[in-house]
């Protein structure tokens, strides 16, 4: 069997702590997945040198391991804020707007209902546009439009729909 140089484990190292998967290393690199996993394993047992120009790339991990000590949270605890950052990107909210609009879901359930009936509520009523197009524009002859709509919709009046005049400003 043909040795594999440094220069190539190096690089398959600095692929894999750039995030790409075994398969697209083994793509990139032309060099079999099995390979590919053993250098990984020769990298995370000690035996391979940390590649050029990644020393940054620890000191980064570094920090943000540090930081989330500081909040004394985890790795595991971010994964879900991780969902919901690629959601709110999905929905065309741009980094700059994420606190933003945190700021307004969290004004908007702590003051009009309670936390849990807020995301109940924010569903029901994207069931409605979706099902009958109603946007809660569409509909402002009063407050209790939403409701109303709702109720119909349902077959009964739930009485924790948003307000019309809660969500007008969106």
């Amino acid at each position: 069997m043909k040795e594999i140089k440094i220069s190539v484990k190096l690089k398959a190292v600095k692929l894999f702590l750039d995030g790409d998967t075994f398969d697209e290393i083994t793509k990139q690199l032309g060099i079999a997945k099995g390979s590919v996993v053993n250098i990984i394993d020769d990298f995370r047992n000690g035996l391979l040198p940390l590649p050029f120009g990644m020393v940054e790339y620890v000191d980064e991990l570094r920090h943000l391991v540090v930081d989330l000590k500081k909040q004394q949270t985890t790795i595991a605890a971010v994964k879900p804020c991780l969902k919901i950052h690629t959601r709110m990107k999905e929905m065309g909210v741009g980094d700059e707007q994420v606190g933003q609009w945190l700021d307004v879901c969290q004004h908007i359930a702590s003051t009009t209902v309670a936390n849990n009936q807020f995301v109940q509520s924010a569903l029901e009523l994207a069931e409605v546009t979706a099902a009958n197009g109603i946007v809660h524009l569409d509909t402002g002859e009063d407050r209790y439009t939403h409701n109303n709509v709702v109720g119909s919709f349902t077959g009964q009046n739930r009485g924790h729909i948003l307000p019309y005049y809660l969500i007008a400003d969106f």
